[in-house]
């Protein structure tokens, strides 16, 4: 059984339990076929560089974040593009908003979906403070999810990361979209600044919440 630490980092995970993890997650929430295969693509987006390089010999995300960021964006412009009801200005601002700093993290919480079980890394039990270590985990968990997106797309699956992103990120994009309508560019500016204080806040808030580890 893995090690959990103050910040729900696993340790000593066996390559099983990993994998059982990862096929459970698929299947509760992002609607896998339990009796599919899963290919070793969707368990490489856990992998961090920490875990994985050329020294372990394992391949680890980087290249499915770097694929994965594409996808999204790709994604999210096709549906602002095909609901035909927004300006291109305010395609951007969505756009922006749903891909703002540590955004994917928010959005998981929010939707009480935690990747951290998952995640292969490796950061020193030691050296590293809480707090740095917090923020740390909330930047791979970004990176999961872009890569996770990724993974989906080139596995065939496309129809997987439209849904998440559906979920995740696309009703609370139209939401703010909806709030900005009528705004000159002052307004927005001030709008702006406002998101941003909420989502310091939301940061602090999240990386408290992250200290407790719930299995």
């Amino acid at each position: 059984m893995a090690e959990v630490d103050e910040v729900g980092i696993q340790y000593n995970m066996e390559q099983g339990e990993f994998e059982e993890r990862v096929r459970s997650f698929l299947s509760k929430e992002c609607g896998w076929p339990s009796e599919e295969q899963v290919p070793d693509i969707i368990f490489q987006v856990f992998v961090t560089r920490s875990f994985g390089n050329k020294d372990t010999g394992i391949p680890n995300n980087e290249p499915l974040i770097f694929y994965g960021k594409t996808v999204i964006e790709n994604i999210i412009a096709s549906k602002l593009y095909h609901l035909g009801k927004y300006e291109s200005s305010m395609m951007f601002e969505a756009r922006n908003y749903m891909m703002f700093p540590n955004a994917y993290a928010f959005h998981l919480l929010d939707n009480k979906i935690d990747l951290r079980p998952m995640l292969r890394i490796i950061i020193s039990r030691d050296k590293t403070n809480v707090d740095t270590k917090l923020n740390y985990i909330i930047a791979r968990i970004g990176d999961a999810f872009e890569a996770l997106i990724g993974a989906f797309d080139l596995s065939g699956r496309r129809e997987l990361a439209e849904n998440l992103i559906d979920r995740l990120l696309m009703q609370d994009a139209l939401k703010h979209c909806e709030e900005l309508k009528g705004l000159g560019d002052a307004d927005m500016r001030k709008r702006w600044k406002k998101i941003t204080f909420q989502r310091v806040a939301k940061f602090k808030e999240m990386t408290d919440a992250m200290v407790v580890f719930e299995n």
